[in-house]
């Protein structure tokens, strides 16, 4: 080969080790090119694209001892919720973290970056994906993740008597809405709404709540869990439950439950 040939193909070979190494940066994380459990734990949380405009609520807890869960629901309400458990484990050779779930064979592989994690397709997780939403899970700050907003929350206890699963009208439940302010939920029976304030000290002020008036028959607890909810009251968010309090006495505990 001539020296004309060899300088007339330099920048063609400069360009290749020039996307080498671009692609072998794109594979690290925050610098590293090994990650452990302690590097990637927290919460993620998202909307996936699910079949046809269909989309999937998702969350995953990627835990420091290398265990996770994950829950997901389709948006349509017309499945239940899903829950799987396993094992999170770093593969070198592609970049990727990679749940295992106990239950199944079929693992899934996610990029992690800054943002969160970035779902690959199945069986071909050595090919990234565009950084979009509708593949991404976004990492839950310490702050978002004790807020008792954004999150369905079905009630499990009210003023010390356990809340059975099966009511006929199905367990009270109620919403909080940080864009505007306002709360809404179920007592079992009828709909209600009102307002809301989140204030210092993990304080939660409910406003008088308007509820609308279908003949239910026996009133059940709707009345009480009513009257429980407005006024104020401390709260607690630990392990996706909520638990609120009055007078330093627990009033009424409720389980976040993925797009019932």
């Amino acid at each position: 080969m001539t020296a004309f040939n060899v300088f007339r193909k330099l920048p063609v070979l400069l360009l290749i080790l020039t996307l080498a190494s671009c692609y072998q940066q794109r594979r690290l994380v925050n610098g590293k090119n090994h990650l452990t459990p302690a590097d990637w734990a927290g919460t993620y949380e998202g909307r996936l694209r699910g079949m046809g405009d269909s989309s999937v609520a998702t969350r995953i807890v990627l835990k420091e001892d290398g265990h996770y869960t994950r829950t997901s629901a389709s948006t349509t309400g017309l499945s239940k919720p899903y829950t799987e458990a396993g094992n999170a484990v770093w593969d070198q050779k592609k970049g990727l973290v990679v749940l295992q779930p106990s239950n199944s064979s079929l693992n899934v592989p996610y990029r992690i970056n800054k943002q969160g994690l970035i779902m690959m397709r199945l069986g071909t997780g050595d090919r990234l994906r565009e950084e979009r939403p509708e593949y991404t899970l976004y990492k839950v700050t310490a702050e978002q993740a004790a807020n008792p907003t954004e999150h369905y929350w079905s009630l499990t206890m009210l003023n010390g008597r356990a809340i059975a699963s099966d009511l006929p009208g199905g367990r009270p439940h109620v919403l909080f809405h940080s864009a505007t302010g306002k709360t809404n939920g179920n007592g079992g029976c009828n709909n209600f709404s009102g307002t809301f304030e989140l204030l210092s000290g993990n304080r939660l002020r409910i406003s008088p709540l308007a509820s609308t008036r279908m003949a239910c028959g026996p009133d059940r607890i709707e009345t009480e869990f009513l009257k429980t909810l407005e006024g104020m009251t401390t709260y607690q968010v630990a392990a996706d439950m909520l638990t609120l309090m009055r007078d330093g006495k627990t009033v009424a505990v409720f389980e976040a439950v993925w797009m019932n």
